[in-house]
């Protein structure tokens, strides 16, 4: 059976604008330090091309996943850029035991362990595919460890101005 490989090109239009819109910090950050088990950092985003639309990276950690979110908000006079006005960009769920994370496509297929769920055309973000095949976001080391993931997914949606995420032993 061949794996189908996603690419930029088969984001929704309006969502990859957005992924590919530079995005800073919205509040000055000194200092990142990577969730407890239990908790999620949230942290504010705007773009200097289009300060009306609001981005938020947020980071989740459980006893046995890791989340990560880049999503955006819209205010009154953009939000014909957001369905709904907020729209999920990308999602990656990661977890180093494969069988308690599972996710069911719309077309049926199951998948088992860490993925990525990407705005494809037709699906929005209930689509997701493993980590592998997919090039939207690709570590640079090749490496699907929590901190490459999270790192590709600043440098693959343009998230600039923050400081180093301090991990945890755990993650």
């Amino acid at each position: 059976m061949e794996i189908r490989i996603y690419t930029l090109a088969d984001i929704e239009p309006s969502t990859k604008k957005l992924m590919l819109l530079e995005k800073r910090p919205v509040d000055a950050i000194t200092m990142l330090r990577w969730p407890s088990a239990g908790n999620r950092e949230r942290i504010e985003l705007e773009s200097p091309a289009d300060r009306s639309i609001k981005f938020f990276l947020e980071v989740y950690e459980s006893n046995r996943t890791s989340q990560l979110v880049l999503g955006a908000t819209a205010g009154r006079k953009s939000a014909q850029y957001l369905r709904a006005g907020t729209s999920g960009i990308v999602r990656i769920d990661m977890t180093d035991s494969p069988r308690i994370l599972i996710h069911k496509n719309p077309d049926g297929t199951i998948l088992t362990g860490s993925h990525i769920h990407l705005d494809i055309a037709g699906h929005g973000m209930r689509w997701a595919m493993p980590l592998d095949a997919q090039t939207v976001v690709i570590p640079e080391n090749g490496s699907y460890s929590v901190e490459s993931m999270f790192v590709a997914l600043l440098e693959s949606c343009r998230i600039v101005g923050l400081p180093r995420m301090e991990f945890s032993l755990g993650v």
